[in-house]
């Protein structure tokens, strides 16, 4: 088995699924947010939140224990993450979760956690995230934001159609994945990006049924 040299890059759906964010800090709200966003189920457990949790909480968004952690909050969760303080709050967390085979995030520098999450940004279904590893969020930060910046529009229009046009050419050529790759490969080709910058619809739409014919 070869050495481990870093995290493996995944997307998870965490459409209705439980996650247990413990801590009632502004980290805690920040994992919140986004677990939110993702559509997971979150739970908060601590003793005292941040206003902006409260609001989450007053508006049904997610659920409060409003005590200290124990180690039944995790059952049915899919991942956990402990944004407190204490490090000894987050080693019962990390511990409590490893017993249960549930990936675990801690928010602190000790990088005893199993999983990390990466600085992101979504346009349109294009979602592209950076990470150091851990080793430094802020660098991670900086690249997302200079990325996000390079991102143009017509990038984003590019992915939205590709979105739309999948079913067409999964059902079009479902058994023949060499003639998928050569769709693909000629849909994302340097002048469809140029009629759509210039927003020759008409030429792209040409070379759409070119494709599918």
């Amino acid at each position: 088995m070869g050495q481990q040299t870093g995290f493996y890059p995944i997307f998870l759906d965490l459409g209705q699924r439980k996650c247990v964010v413990v801590g009632g800090g502004p980290v805690a709200e920040r994992k919140a947010a986004g677990l939110l966003k993702a559509g997971a189920e979150v739970t908060i457990v601590s003793p005292d939140v941040t206003q902006g949790l409260q609001r989450l909480v007053e508006s049904g968004d997610v659920r409060l224990l409003e005590r200290a952690f124990e180690e039944t909050d995790l059952e049915g969760a899919t991942l956990a993450f402990a944004a407190t303080d204490s490090q000894g709050v987050n080693q019962a967390v990390l511990d409590a979760a490893s017993r249960s085979g549930i990936p675990v995030n801690i928010s602190d520098r000790s990088n005893r956690g199993n999983f990390v999450v990466p600085s992101s940004f979504m346009k349109g279904p294009l979602q592209v995230a950076i990470s150091t590893g851990g080793g430094s969020p802020a660098l991670a930060r900086i690249i997302r934001q200079d990325l996000e910046h390079a991102v143009a529009g017509e990038l984003v229009e590019l992915a939205q159609m590709l979105e739309r046009l999948r079913p067409r050419v999964q059902s079009r050529f479902p058994e023949n994945e060499p003639q998928r790759r050569r769709v693909w490969a000629r849909l994302v080709a340097p002048d469809v990006l140029e009629h759509i910058q210039a927003k020759s619809w008409d030429r792209v739409e040409e070379i759409v049924e070119e494709c599918l014919s």
